[in-house]
């Protein structure tokens, strides 16, 4: 009987920790006082900003601008490549609205959980390392919301290396608001350009984005082109097999009769066999380790 009593008292104990979270239909109650001029007087009144914004027949615009800063890391061997993206997300939601001649503030300041935003989710994504785990929106009297959210991310590309070293590949970042319908959201997306640093093997000659037809989902795509700058292959293949080709050639001023010219002969076909190991063995997988992913 003490026992059942302990185990009892612990259950207790845990739901006090954690029903002060869960309020009202299952809604969560967002960790944040809101001002007096948006005139959310009930917890009800709240949880409703917690829920897309209602456009009428339409489906609610979400203006997305990306701004890829960076892209490095791009391992043809993995079909991979890392980016460095920051996602800047506007949309009008009236509920949030509030008279400016009553209340003079012309921009609030919101954590992204205390309203409404879209849930994005990347699909060719590996990995994503978000910057900032609680960004903040900025509101302002019109009720005009403004997102700004950053993130690092390694992608799956198919990269077409038919023309390696000179090859050109489309690599394409889907987002995908997994929560919401076509009726309900349509985004509108743009992207910039900031990549400033070209000392890369790839560079980036293009870029673009698109909205898929036909999905089910609300969608939106980036497609960088890549360029590979065959910098790493004149490197490492041109410059030294020029170098071996030449001592080729200067191994024929030597006599025919010469021991000296065996020895030289000898010398080049190591020197080729070590040039040919050190571009093949670094890309070669142990028996005893499985292939990378």
């Amino acid at each position: 009987m003490m026992a059942l009593r302990l185990l009892l008292h612990i259950a207790v104990l845990r739901l006090g920790t954690t029903l002060p979270l869960v309020q009202g239909r299952g809604f969560r109650t967002p960790a944040v006082a809101w001002p007096s001029f948006f005139h959310l007087n009930s917890p009800l009144a709240v949880q409703e900003t917690m829920q897309i914004p209602n456009n009428g027949s339409a489906p609610l615009l979400v203006d997305v601008q990306v701004f890829v800063s960076n892209v490095f890391n791009v391992d043809i061997l993995r079909y991979t490549m890392s980016s460095m993206l920051l996602l800047r997300l506007a949309w009008l939601d009236t509920r949030l609205a509030w008279n400016g001649s009553e209340y003079p503030p012309r921009l609030v300041t919101l954590p992204w959980d205390s309203l409404w935003t879209p849930g994005l989710t990347l699909q060719e994504a590996l990995w994503v390392d978000w910057q900032d785990q609680s960004p903040r929106a900025q509101v302002d009297r019109d009720g005009h919301v403004e997102l700004y959210v950053a993130l690092t991310t390694e992608t799956n590309c198919d990269f077409e290396l038919l023309h390696f070293p000179r090859d050109q590949s489309d690599c394409t970042l889907s987002f995908y608001a997994l929560s919401n319908t076509v009726m309900e959201l349509e985004f509108q997306p743009h992207v910039v350009n900031e990549i400033v640093s070209v000392k890369r093997e790839y560079i980036v000659r293009d870029l673009k984005t698109q909205v898929p037809p036909q999905q089910l989902v609300p969608c939106f795509q980036v497609t960088l082109r890549l360029e590979n700058t065959a910098l790493k292959a004149i490197i490492a293949l041109l410059v030294p097999g020029e170098a071996l080709l030449l001592a080729d050639v200067c191994g024929g001023l030597l006599p025919l009769q010469a021991t000296e010219r065996t020895a030289y002969k000898v010398t080049l076909l190591l020197g080729y066999l070590v040039f040919h190991s050190s571009l093949v063995g670094p890309h070669l997988t142990p028996l005893n380790h499985p292939p990378p992913p």
